[in-house]
């Protein structure tokens, strides 16, 4: 079995621009992890196993995102504010498939924390993907 990597939890995790002792750069090395701890569990699924690579791509991302601001490469896109409808009370705003663009969904994800798009994905797999949803929040509660 190979070793299992502790990860801290992305917020206590500071990510720096230089690779590490294995010349291998945070992100690097957490995406080189994932990979690894990945084909264990397909061998032998393990939820906590799971959470570890939960954990890892979170740390991957943050990691990313702090190599990409050193190299003058914007890792997030600006939000296109001006795009979103007033929003007139508690219901959200719709969008189409035809609006979607990045600086929208970023707009409507700092805004309203989410964003509404009918028909983007076919009904079968958005049920199936709420399922494994829900499904995942019934394993983490046990």
């Amino acid at each position: 079995m190979i070793d299992r990597v502790e990860v801290a939890d992305a917020a206590s995790f500071s990510p720096v621009d230089t690779p590490g002792e294995s010349g291998a750069t945070p992100a690097g090395q957490a995406l080189a992890d994932i990979e690894r701890l990945s084909r264990e569990n397909e061998l032998t699924p393990d939820v906590e196993l799971d959470r570890r690579i939960l954990r890892l791509r979170h740390r991957a991302g943050a990691a990313m995102a702090a190599e990409a601001r050193g190299t003058g490469t914007r890792p997030f896109p600006e939000p296109d504010f001006g795009q979103l409808p007033d929003r007139d009370g508690a219901q959200l705003p719709e969008f189409t498939p035809a609006d979607l663009s990045p600086g929208l969904l970023r707009a409507a994800i700092l805004r309203d924390g989410c964003m509404l798009v009918r028909g983007l994905i076919e009904r079968d797999l958005a049920e199936r993907l709420a399922a494994g949803i829900d499904r995942s929040f019934e394993v983490r509660a046990e």
